[in-house]
């Protein structure tokens, strides 16, 4: 076992020092761990809307669904900056990453395109409607 005595900590509430074998021992049992936060379900949070939605690499992440148009837009903007920064770091050069992030964005594009398309329908029917 790893002798941790001597170690302290400061702790945030009193900036006391603590032993750091107190500050595990909270971390254990305190209710300060969000438990189901975003991410722990799977997939990769990459960002966030505006509305601060996460935004999971994996387009077909199920809480993508609720996404809005503006929400669609914020993250095919992610995966256009994720893909930047991989050609940037890949020195112009393409890779899998990069690729992948082109897919992702292009999908957001199209749902938040589609989104449009139903918003504007379903407002020319309700025009119609009153007329």
């Amino acid at each position: 076992m790893l002798n941790l005595s001597g170690f302290t900590n400061i702790s945030d509430s009193d900036k006391k020092f603590e032993p750091i074998e107190d500050t595990i021992k909270k971390g254990f049992t305190d209710n300060n761990l969000e438990k189901g936060g975003e991410g722990s379900r799977g997939g990769k949070v990459i960002g966030h809307t505006q509305s601060g939605k996460p935004i999971y690499e994996n387009f077909e992440h199920p809480k993508h669904k609720n996404f809005t148009k503006i929400d669609h837009e914020d993250a095919l903007l992610t995966h256009y900056s994720k893909r930047e920064q991989e050609s940037w770091n890949n020195k112009g050069k393409k890779s899998e990453e990069h690729d992948f992030h082109q897919r992702e964005e292009i999908k957001h594009k199209k749902a938040a395109a589609d989104l449009d398309n139903k918003t504007k329908k379903t407002k020319e029917e309700k025009s119609d409607k009153k007329e």
